[in-house]
């Protein structure tokens, strides 16, 4: 959790310019949007986006190669999603830990959330329902973040709603899996079980996230 984290100045905003590494200077002569934490929020990011393309296509398309599509996608979200475990990492490594660095991650993390689950319902791998009770949670997260920012107070992301949203990636990752392996595999079906229970898990966690969050609003 703390490696997300951050205060209210940039790491390197209390040293002075000779005892910066070279990723302190870059992030400090670009206001903190040059950073190596930043290049991996927005590289996965791109990567879940274009997985997603790929199972939307492979959704709506009844060519032979479809499963292989759903293959590719799985692999774009699962190594996209990895880099935002890696954009928390390399900031802490690298000692460029910023305000803007933790706004950027939370909201990507929310945004590329809250795009995914449409996206399997057009793919026809979730239903309506399943992907609104997923997304409600986030929604109102990032509401109640928002409306934290115009106050000039900083939403740092809570434990139970970073397991929340893992909890909700592994429900699209194994939805798609199982999607995937549905002709191959024999068991594919237990793997659309998993996807469902990690979606009740998600769910769970999200509502205590959120009733988390609309508490700090009160102080």
């Amino acid at each position: 959790m703390q490696l997300h984290r951050t205060g209210k100045r940039p790491q390197w905003a209390g040293l002075s310019r000779k005892r910066r590494n070279a990723w302190q200077r870059v992030a400090a002569r670009t206001d903190g949007v040059l950073t190596v934490g930043n290049f991996f929020t927005l590289f996965g990011f791109g990567l879940v986006l274009a997985g997603l393309g790929y199972v939307i296509a492979a959704g709506r398309s009844g060519s032979d190669g479809r499963e292989e599509w759903y293959i590719i996608g799985f692999g774009l979200i699962v190594v996209g999603r990895l880099c935002d475990l890696l954009d928390g990492w390399l900031a802490e490594l690298t000692g460029t830990k910023s305000p803007l660095g933790e706004s950027l991650d939370a909201g990507f993390d929310k945004l590329i959330t809250l795009l995914a689950l449409p996206a399997l319902v057009v793919a026809t791998i979730l239903p309506w329902w399943a992907a609104g009770a997923l997304a409600l949670p986030h929604v109102f997260i990032a509401a109640i973040s928002a409306r934290l920012i115009r106050l000039r107070r900083v939403p740092h992301p809570s434990l139970t709603g970073k397991l929340s949203m893992a909890a909700a990636w592994l429900t699209v990752s194994t939805a798609v899996l199982a999607v995937a392996l549905a002709q191959e595999w024999s068991y594919a079906a237990y793997i659309g079980w998993l996807a469902y229970a990690a979606g009740s898990l998600s769910v769970v966690l999200g509502a205590q996230a959120a009733i988390g969050y609309a508490r700090q609003l009160r102080k």
